[in-house]
């Protein structure tokens, strides 16, 4: 019996890093950049467990250095920030909280004026990053190395956290890039955790018709569902029969309904854990092992939950979410509006020092319904509309299985031409030739349906003006 227990014992190895390192699997020799995410990872491991005030601390320690970086290298903050004067390299967060607020319409009036003049070398390789435009206000802003290495360690917590089966199959249906796309159809697999290997990493369109995701999902049997909380809603509306083998869905990307995670139990069988992220900022709070509330990723965000004054919200109260990138320094996002509302959360009882959000109201997206029945999710917002119009916002806006009502707001008043394009790129893109109408407006304001104030209501300063 002693013999087969210990045969037991190492049937399986533990999951290990990914070795660079031919001819060397344990213990793994991981390549530069791996290196890098597990130094990070193994940080951050450590420091989830810090007071709230010893993480307060380092987080000011780096705000202090971005601030300064910014103020001299960035010329949209140089006058933005010029009343701090030579401040910017002690700044309290008595001072901090004088900062105006950063807002969507500021990024993208201020254009190539946010980025940064003296981009520091090793922060490696610059890249575009896009905002899915789920606010009608779709940003570009850019990113680094060093921003994509904190994002991934970031990833690896969250993993662990949810103690998920590095071995399993993991399946994202969610907006991907062509190659993904092409890797999944041609059987070329990645790894789906950073640093590790895994099983599959598979990659399907959310622009995929409900039915045919469902179809695709059973086919493709995975452990593991990535999805947007209105597609996974729509995806039980459609199929009462979870895939085979589905151990956990997680969400991102919206806001997620209080009542989908007990749906998603009773209907399919299994737990939802989700995640609050932009493109523009990366991962911003996570959901704790331990409960529903999520945890603020303070290792590489100042989150702040700030009511209508500018003044930090207490437990139980709702204010907007204003975000700070500690790590960007190509385009940094100090002090960001970023539109969502959130309500703050009591310390968790899980012992992490990680400031909580109890719940996040916002972003949330409604389905796109075809005169065939399929339900789509709907990206509509394209930079050639963009570039066509100097549309600033949209609003899609169903009548019925045939007709459409596009609102926008635009610098200048559409030429015909202008709407032509913006027209037939839409179609396009939903694939079904809908009777579309276009209406320039001055606003799109969002209502309480959406989980957000009116804009109007909102002031775009930290302080009572």
């Amino acid at each position: 019996m002693a013999k087969k227990a210990r045969q037991a014992q190492v049937k399986r190895p533990p999951v290990v890093p990914q070795s660079a390192c031919r001819g060397i699997v344990w213990p793994a020799i991981p390549s530069p950049l791996n290196r890098l995410v597990l130094s990070i990872f193994h940080q951050i491991d450590r420091s989830q467990w810090l007071s709230a005030t010893a993480l307060a601390a380092l987080q000011l320690a780096q705000l202090r250095v971005l601030v300064a970086y910014a103020q001299d290298a960035v010329p949209f903050y140089r006058e933005r920030l010029a009343f701090l004067k030579a401040e910017a390299k002690t700044i309290s967060m008595e001072t901090w909280s004088k900062i105006p607020l950063l807002t969507r319409v500021d990024i993208q009036d201020a254009g190539q004026e946010l980025l940064s003049r003296k981009f520091p070398q090793r922060h490696g390789d610059v890249a575009d990053v896009w905002s899915t435009g789920s606010t009608g206000k779709p940003v570009q802003t850019k990113g680094t190395t060093v921003t994509t290495l904190f994002l991934s360690a970031l990833t690896l917590r969250n993993h662990l956290w949810h103690g998920r089966d590095l071995e399993g199959t993991s399946a994202s249906i969610r907006l991907t890039n062509e190659a993904k796309l092409k890797e999944t159809a041609e059987g070329k697999f990645e790894s789906w955790v950073p640093a590790y290997g895994t099983g599959r990493a598979l990659y399907q369109s959310i622009r995929l018709p409900v039915r045919e995701q469902i179809d695709w999902l059973h086919r493709m049997k995975p452990d593991y569902l990535v999805t947007y909380p209105t597609n996974l809603a729509a995806l039980m509306a459609a199929s009462s029969k979870p895939p085979p083998g589905l151990r956990q869905v997680s969400t991102m990307g919206e806001a997620l309904d209080p009542a989908l995670p007990d749906q998603c139990r009773d209907t399919w069988g299994v737990e939802i854990k989700d995640i609050y992220s932009a493109q523009e900022t990366g991962m911003m709070a996570a959901q704790c092992p331990s409960g529903s509330s999520y945890h603020i990723q303070s290792e590489a965000v100042l989150v702040e939950i700030l009511d209508a004054a500018g003044n930090p919200c207490t437990p139980g109260e709702i204010g907007r979410v204003v975000v700070t990138d500690l790590h960007n320094f190509a385009t940094p996002l100090i002090g960001y509006d970023i539109g969502d509302y959130a309500e703050a959360g009591e310390p968790c009882a899980c012992g992490r020092g990680l400031p909580v959000i109890r719940r996040i109201w916002g972003r949330g997206r409604n389905m796109l319904r075809l005169p065939s029945g399929d339900v789509i999710w709907p990206l509509f917002f394209t930079r050639e509309a963009e570039k066509a119009g100097g549309i600033r916002q949209m609003q899609l806006v169903q009548k019925s299985l045939t007709q459409l009502h596009l609102r926008v707001v635009s610098n200048k008043p559409l030429t015909a031409a202008a709407e032509g394009k913006i027209r037939k790129d839409l179609i396009n893109r939903l694939g079904h030739p809908f009777d579309l109408t276009v209406e320039r407006v001055d606003e799109i304001p969002r209502d309480r349906k959406s989980t957000r104030l009116n804009s109007s209501h909102v002031s775009e300063s930290r302080m009572p003006s």
